[in-house]
């Protein structure tokens, strides 16, 4: 049998939440349409789909699209970042939203870097079978 709900606790609860484990009544439990879905209490839901992504999921993808743009050092630092987001995520402490802006930023910033080391490579072979 499962404890009472952690929103109303005169409440017995329904379900417990797939996320923190906190127990939630038939009004509380929210239904996630993700692949597998997830039952959650409202609060994970709202933390992790009812969010807009976080600003360091933002500041990865515009960095990653700047290192391909031509700033392509840059690419590094989308890559350590959109890294970061990625295991924060995974910890629960950023929204899900930001998933897919850190994978894209990761690849992005691999991408651009991989151009910039490709371009120092073929820039120090030129010079030197100019001499």
């Amino acid at each position: 049998m499962l404890g009472n709900c952690a929103t109303h606790p005169n409440v017995p609860a329904a379900v417990s939440c797939e996320r923190c484990g906190s127990f939630a009544c038939s009004e509380c439990v929210e239904f996630t349409t993700t692949e597998p879905s997830q039952t959650l209490c409202r609060a994970c839901y709202t933390r992790y789909f009812g969010q807009k992504a976080s600003g360091r999921a933002v500041l990865a993808i515009v960095l990653g699209l700047a290192s391909i743009q031509g700033c392509f050092p840059l690419g590094i630092v989308a890559y350590v970042i959109a890294l970061q987001e990625l295991a924060a995520i995974d910890a629960g402490q950023a929204p899900l939203k930001g998933r897919n802006l850190a994978v894209g930023a990761k690849w992005l910033g691999l991408i651009g870097f991989g151009i910039f080391v490709l371009l120092i490579l073929g820039g120090a072979l030129f010079f030197a079978f100019l001499r």
